[in-house]
């Protein structure tokens, strides 16, 4: 009898490890779970600040760019203007011209 008892003993201890251990595996992998998706949420959040302020940025800077740009075309001569759309093929080769002399000017020179 004291054999059966001890049996039945080790029996439901066994049962008992591998129910607690199951569940052990279930929490760590629910926890390991909770973390990842905490863990994607704020990296989305963090990617979503991050465009936002360079989206900012570049408004900004576009908006200072596009005022300098509006400043220099009205101390422009408004005859100006009216030729260029008269020619405009003339003044993209005199534009592509300038470009090309003032690129052969800034170009750092090829030591061997």
């Amino acid at each position: 009898m004291n054999n059966q008892k001890l049996a039945k003993k080790i029996q439901q201890d066994t049962e008992d490890l591998r129910r607690d251990l199951n569940k052990l595996m279930e929490n760590s992998v629910s926890n390991v779970s909770d973390g990842f998706e905490k863990m994607k949420s704020d990296t989305k959040e963090t990617v979503s600040d991050a465009a936002k302020s360079v989206q900012k940025d570049v408004k900004h800077g576009l908006g200072q760019y596009n005022a300098k740009v509006q400043e220099y075309a009205n101390k422009v001569s408004d005859g100006f203007g009216d030729t260029v759309v008269k020619y405009p093929w003339v003044a993209i080769t005199v534009g592509m011209g300038i470009g090309l002399i003032l690129g052969g000017l800034l170009k750092p020179s090829r030591s061997a």
